[in-house]
């Protein structure tokens, strides 16, 4: 017969794994010669270059800067077709509360009560929190713009750290798309968005109160207690932002009842920033309730515990017809 084959029953030599099965009747056959070679083990994919953050960050800071352009350019191209001839865009993004936020910036707060020529007390910079004048002159300080321009400056900033985390808060509970859809309904559809671009401090607190409710998402309760803290010292209304790290803490208690310390920490560290400021009008003025008597005398500013007609049973906060400002 020919090469590699043999008579009588003997074994028929072969490449190892081309066939399925062989007939083996020769012990000299070693059975490793008879199994199919492994496969080759693949190298492991390689995840995406950059870290999960910067990439989260990347993603949300594009529709949060689409968005803040946009509006922005609206509400300017509104405000200076409202303002009247040869008034400065500049000087109408620093209308108003806007004014007492450079004169807190520029010179501090004043030490006393103020009154009029014949005697009455009167509003002063007192009843403007201290955190966004504070950043104004930071801003002022390492950009060497105006007073006017730093405050302008320092609210945009803010105003897009703000659309950044919104967007991040609300696309963690729905999606990218609603979450942009969110951002354009904040600063583009609403009237009173113009603030946010305004020398205010609404655009700061804005993104103090995402940042505390995204931070308690996620359970890092350490930021979200700065954030609050902050906000407190921010606007008078960061008493809603402590309100709402609470309830967030209590589900991470349920949650997590193991685990105490930081959701308490936090909401403590978080109801200390308004009465902190309020606490230091009362010492530089000396008196307890300073900073109300400066919000009554001012702005009308007072709590009515439900004491009008038709009124709810709840404390709310009236000025005049104006609401709270």
């Amino acid at each position: 017969m020919g090469s590699g084959h043999q008579q009588h029953g003997l074994a028929v030599p072969r490449a190892p794994g081309l066939f399925p099965f062989v007939c083996r009747k020769d012990p000299s056959v070693p059975r490793s010669a008879l199994a199919d070679p492994p496969l080759p083990t693949l190298p492991a994919p390689r995840p995406p270059a950059g870290p999960p953050f910067a990439r989260r960050l990347k993603r949300a800071a594009g529709p949060a800067s689409a968005v803040h352009a946009g509006a922005l350019v609206l509400h300017l191209a509104l405000l200076a077709a409202m303002a009247e001839p040869g008034t400065p865009l500049l000087e109408r993004l620093t209308a108003w509360d806007g004014r007492h936020f450079v004169e807190i910036a520029a010179h501090g707060y004043p030490d006393r009560f103020t009154y009029t020529p014949d005697g009455e007390l009167t509003g002063n910079d007192l009843a403007f929190f201290p955190l966004f004048p504070l950043l104004v002159r930071a801003v002022h300080a390492v950009t060497g713009l105006g007073w006017s321009g730093a405050a302008v400056l320092t609210a945009q900033l803010a105003l897009l750290l703000a659309l950044v985390l919104v967007h991040r808060l609300v696309a963690g509970l729905h999606s990218r798309r609603a979450a942009t859809v969110v951002l354009v309904l904040l600063v583009a559809a609403q009237p009173m968005s113009l603030v946010f671009f305004m020398a205010y401090s609404e655009s700061l607190f804005l993104a103090l109160a995402a940042g505390t409710l995204l931070a308690a998402r996620r359970g890092h309760w350490a930021a979200a207690g700065a954030c609050a803290f902050l906000a407190g010292l921010t606007r008078p209304a960061g008493v809603a932002v402590v309100v709402a790290l609470a309830v967030a803490a209590a589900g991470g208690l349920r949650r997590r009842p193991g685990r105490r310390v930081r959701p308490v920490a936090a909401v403590l560290l978080a109801c200390t920033g308004t009465p902190l400021y309020l606490a230091w009008v009362a010492e530089r003025l000396g008196s307890p309730d300073a900073w109300f008597a400066v919000q009554r005398a001012g702005w009308d500013t007072r709590w009515d515990w439900g004491g009008r007609p038709g009124s709810s049973r709840w404390p709310r906060c009236t000025a005049g017809t104006a609401g709270w400002r």
